[in-house]
C-alpha cells in the first residue's frame, strides 16, 4: 500500500488539478461524483489524520457509505490511519449493521447523516471531509 500513498502524493504534486476519480455517468464527470489529486489527496489526510486522534484510538473502522469519491477517500484514509475496515453494505437493515456492528467491535463508523441515525446509540460517527475551497 505505500506504493499508492506515493503514487498519491507525487500526482497531487504535479497534477493538482488533474482527475484523480470519476464516476461513470456523463457530463463532464467534474463536480460532487469527480474529484482531483489534490482534492483527494487533502482529503484522505485530513480524515486520516482525525482517525488517529479519534477517543479511544479505533482500530476497526465501519464504512457505510454508497459507492462514489467519499467511500474511496474513507477507504485510502482508514488504510492510511492503519485501521482495519469493515464495509457495511447500505442495503443492509439496521438490524443486519447493527449485528455487524456488535460481532467486529467497531469502534467508529464513518457513514452519512441517513445513516448515522440508524446506528446503535453511543457508536461514534465520522463523516468524511469535504473537498477543500480552492
Amino acid at each position: 500500500m505505500k506504493q499508492v500513498f506515493q503514487a498519491l502524493a507525487r500526482n497531487a504534486a504535479t497534477h493538482p488539478r488533474g482527475p484523480a476519480f470519476r464516476m461513470a455517468r456523463g457530463g463532464d464527470g467534474f463536480g460532487r461524483d469527480a474529484l482531483d489529486w489534490a482534492g483527494l489527496s487533502a482529503r484522505v489526510q485530513t480524515l486520516a489524520a482525525q482517525l488517529r486522534q479519534a477517543p479511544g484510538a479505533p482500530g476497526v473502522i465501519a464504512l457505510a457509505l454508497g459507492h462514489g469519491p467519499d467511500y474511496v477517500v474513507a477507504d485510502l484514509a482508514v488504510t492510511l490511519a492503519g485501521k482495519r475496515l469493515v464495509p457495511i453494505p447500505q442495503v443492509f437493515s439496521a438490524a443486519q449493521s447493527a449485528h455487524i456492528l456488535r460481532d467486529a467491535r467497531v469502534q467508529a463508523v464513518i457513514c452519512d447523516k441517513a445513516l448515522a441515525a440508524t446506528l446503535p446509540a453511543g457508536l461514534p460517527v465520522i463523516r468524511v471531509p469535504e473537498e477543500p475551497e480552492v
